[in-house]
Order: C-alpha cells, then sequence, then structure tokens
C-alpha cells in the first residue's frame, strides 16, 4: 500500500435525500484515495421488506419506482436532469446478477430469495452515491460489496464477514480501483458466501460491513458517520438535558455501552474493531460544525 486509504460509512439515517449527496460530496472533497461504505436510503430496506412480504408479484415495478425515486434526489442535488451516464449506472445496479442478463426479479422471485432482493437497497444507493460525484467533477467507481472481495461465513444462525478469506481480493482490488479513480463507493449489509449466494449481516450491520472492509484492506482506523455527534450516556434525542457525548472510549466499554441498548454503532462492528486493533471515530455526517466526535481505540 503506497498510499494511505481513508475507510468512511453512511448511516442510513443519514441519506435522507438530496442534500445527504451534498454532504457526501463535502466529505469527499477532503481526501484523494477514500473508500465509502454505504447503507441503503433511509426505509429503502423496510419498503424491500414490506413488497416482498405483501406484493412480490410486483416487486418489479416496485424496483423501477425506487429507482426513479433515487433520480429525483440525485437530480435535485446536482439542480439538473441526470447524465445519461448517471441514469444508467442506477437502473443497472439493482440487477444482483448482470452477467445472467434481464429476468433477474422473476428468477429471484421463484428462489424466494430474500437477501438479493434486500440487497437492492444497497446497491441502488450506492450507485447514487456515485454518479452524484461523478456528475460534481469526482472520478468516481461504484463497485459493489459481492464484487469487491468481500466473503461471509457462516456462524452459529447466521453470518459474519470473514476477514482471512476476504483480504487479499479486497487490498488488490481496492488498490487496483482507487489507481485510477479517487473515490470508491460499495456497499454495507450483505456480502456473498463461498459459494457465491448472497448472505446479509442482519438489520443494522452496515458498520460491521464498513469495519470489515477497513480491516481487511489493513487500515487503522474508519470513520462512522451518524445523524448524531458522537457516542452519548443516554439518547440524546429523547433526553437532551442529561445527555454527556464521550470523546475517547475504549472498545470495552463502546461494546458494554452498545449492547445496553445503544444503537449508534453495531456491537459486532465495535468487537470486530476490537480484534482488528482498528479505531473507529463516529462523527455527525450534517452538521460540519460539530465536534470530532467520539473515538472508540485500543490505546486508552
Amino acid at each position: 500500500m503506497s498510499e494511505k486509504v481513508n475507510f468512511y460509512k453512511i448511516g442510513g439515517s443519514c441519506l435522507t435525500g438530496a442534500d445527504a449527496l451534498r454532504n457526501l460530496g463535502d466529505i469527499a472533497g477532503g481526501d484523494s484515495r477514500s473508500v465509502f461504505v454505504v447503507s441503503a436510503f433511509e426505509k429503502v430496506t423496510d419498503s424491500l421488506m414490506y413488497w416482498y412480504t405483501h406484493s412480490r408479484a410486483e416487486i418489479s415495478s416496485h424496483v423501477q419506482d425506487l429507482v426513479s425515486l433515487h433520480a429525483g434526489w440525485l437530480s435535485a442535488a446536482i439542480g439538473r436532469y441526470p447524465s445519461d451516464f448517471a441514469l444508467q449506472l442506477l437502473s443497472s445496479s439493482v440487477n444482483p446478477h448482470p452477467d445472467r442478463g434481464e429476468g433477474w426479479h422473476e428468477r429471484m422471485l421463484m428462489e424466494e430469495d430474500l437477501p438479493e432482493i434486500l440487497s437492492i437497497g444497497e446497491r441502488v444507493s450506492a450507485a447514487t452515491c456515485t454518479a452524484y460525484l461523478n456528475e460534481i467533477g469526482y472520478n468516481a467507481a461504484f463497485v459493489p460489496s459481492d464484487l469487491l472481495g468481500l466473503i461471509a461465513c457462516r456462524k452459529d444462525s447466521g453470518y459474519l464477514p470473514d476477514i482471512q478469506a476476504s483480504s487479499p481480493t479486497i487490498r488488490r482490488n481496492v488498490d487496483a480501483i482507487l489507481a485510477s479513480h479517487d473515490v470508491l463507493i460499495t456497499t454495507g449489509f450483505f456480502a456473498p458466501d463461498v459459494h457465491g449466494k448472497i448472505r446479509t449481516f442482519g438489520r443494522n450491520s452496515s458498520d460491521l460491513s464498513a469495519v470489515a472492509f477497513a480491516g481487511a484492506y489493513g487500515s487503522s482506523n474508519i470513520t462512522l458517520f451518524k445523524d448524531v455527534n458522537g457516542i452519548y450516556n443516554v439518547d440524546p434525542k429523547t433526553l437532551s438535558e442529561r445527555a454527556f457525548l464521550y470523546e475517547v472510549l475504549s472498545h470495552d466499554a463502546a461494546i458494554t455501552i452498545a449492547s445496553g441498548g445503544s444503537k449508534i454503532v453495531h456491537p459486532a462492528a465495535i468487537e470486530l474493531a476490537k480484534n482488528l486493533s482498528l479505531d473507529i471515530r463516529v462523527r455527525n455526517f450534517v452538521h460540519k460544525s460539530t465536534p470530532e466526535g467520539t473515538l472508540i481505540t485500543s490505546n486508552y
């Protein structure tokens, strides 16, 4: 690794529309070699779950509506109609198997494959973020996690990222992509297993994916952007008068807080960061004048 690569993750609660895309542009402007792991835009995964459960036969039209919604946010963010390249990027992003041609939705309906359908939220989100950066002058690349090299392995009743198996491919792919691009945008939440089947890490698990990407690449830190200033002793949205922002926490203390009900950072992500000796900085995505947030570190 000849140059430092900065890893960032943007949570779904931050991705609410055109303003979120503009915030992304401000953050990307600070670094020349960056990897962004993005969640689905707010409430999109819930809508995909609802469609899968209640109106599966019409999911193709629902997905096209979803693409149109993201295209509208993109258009509002750039203040004009998007380029044909940008619209094609959004349209093609929702196909989990582009190598198999059209008809992907019919195949998924026959297989009743919920993870692949849920992955559409992250795919179109990452494509939208990539299209926006390219529209405003960046050289950004979109590569979903299943093509970038992250591998899911079975753990108890669920799946976790396999860092050892993923590392060589992720390092090679990230370096190759950033040799010709400023920014790489990828997806959280899901990855293929060793057989190529899409698996999810559970709801709200993009933090885990992001830490896995940073750790597999060999980075020593990652910034997680949230809709709050950092980690507090209580929920600042409901108990603001009692809320205290932690500037620094050990991994163990952060795990205790996360396991005790705080939803700011996924506890499995902190556990993985601890095992990898990887620092996490939790910052507010929206407000540029906020403090540096909370640093979760082993050096405490």
